[in-house]
């Protein structure tokens, strides 16, 4: 079989490396918070969200002005008959957030798992960032039919972190509008365009986001000091682990087989025998509590 050319090579690294940082980037997307069914007549508010990312410190459900009804599948009365939407008179519920140990937060979606209702009710998503001064969406319900529907917020960028409040407003009502909400196992159609991905987890409302830690820099910077040397190597490669962190260290052929793998070092440096290796081209995959991060090497 002849060598791969010098060009070869650096497409196929390149693929890999594609393959690697594709995964770690799709699971950057986390739910937040999200908050359970409950009967609007006996639920005593304010009431925490059934459960947190560990980038939300808390997250608290109120609702302001509408009407209650007792039935458990989350259902409130809109008696809001303006069509337009007045924040200092429409009622809404609030969900506040508060975020930990990040700088700033970039909102994915903020999803409706079930919504319904009897009448012409308009519900309006806003957030304290701007002080509930502008629309970021309104949420698409199919009358009476349970449907799926979310607002994207992926395009707002990052938000300082802390307190972040939304607020869905009612409002467009024809005289007393029953909208539900209710907690469900089951993924309904949308007719906004929601990945169905975002349905059928059980809750009632959920928050989802990209966090960017406040110690991305410093990860960066230890993470590029991640140096293996010689290069090419024959025997015995020098590993430098400048963040002196303990890491788990793995090395992939070109193809993505892993051939060596769960090599624990702590020390800054070490060495790894890869004098069983065949020659060609290896990815080494570092990885500690800072993150990842790969290294092409060739074996002679």
């Amino acid at each position: 079989m002849k060598p791969l050319t010098k060009q070869k090579r650096k497409v196929l690294y390149f693929a890999v490396l594609l393959v690697f940082y594709t995964q770690l980037t799709y699971s950057q997307t986390t739910r937040g918070a999200y908050w359970n069914g409950y009967n609007s007549s006996s639920q005593s508010f304010p009431m925490n969200a059934a459960a947190l990312s560990s980038d939300i410190s808390s997250g608290v459900l109120v609702p302001q002005g509408l009407g209650i009804d007792n039935d458990s599948r989350t259902v409130w009365i809109n008696t809001n008959t303006s069509s337009t939407l007045d924040k200092d008179t429409a009622p809404f519920i609030s969900y506040t957030i508060q975020t930990q140990s990040i700088t700033s937060i970039t909102f994915d979606r903020f999803v409706m798992n079930a919504g319904a209702k009897f009448g012409s009710s308009k519900l309006q998503l806003r957030w304290n960032v701007d002080n509930f001064s502008s629309s970021l969406g309104e949420f698409s319900i199919d009358g009476s039919n349970y449907t799926l529907t979310s607002i994207d917020l992926s395009s707002h960028g990052a938000i300082a972190s802390g307190t972040i409040e939304f607020r869905v407003y009612y409002y467009n009502s024809p005289g007393s509008d029953y909208v539900f909400n209710p907690s469900s196992g089951t993924v309904y159609p949308s007719i906004d365009g929601t990945p169905s991905s975002y349905g059928g987890n059980g809750q009632s409302i959920s928050i989802w986001y990209n966090a960017v830690n406040e110690t991305l820099s410093r990860k960066k910077q230890s993470l590029n000091e991640f140096k293996v040397y010689p290069n090419p190597v024959a025997n015995t490669l020098e590993i430098i682990n400048a963040s002196n962190i303990s890491s788990t260290i793995n090395i992939y052929s070109i193809s993505g087989k892993k051939v060596l793998s769960n090599i624990r070092k702590d020390m800054v440096n070490s060495q790894i025998d890869v004098s069983s290796l065949n020659s060609g081209i290896y990815i080494v995959e570092l990885e500690n509590e800072l993150g990842t991060t790969y290294k092409k090497i060739i074996k002679e």
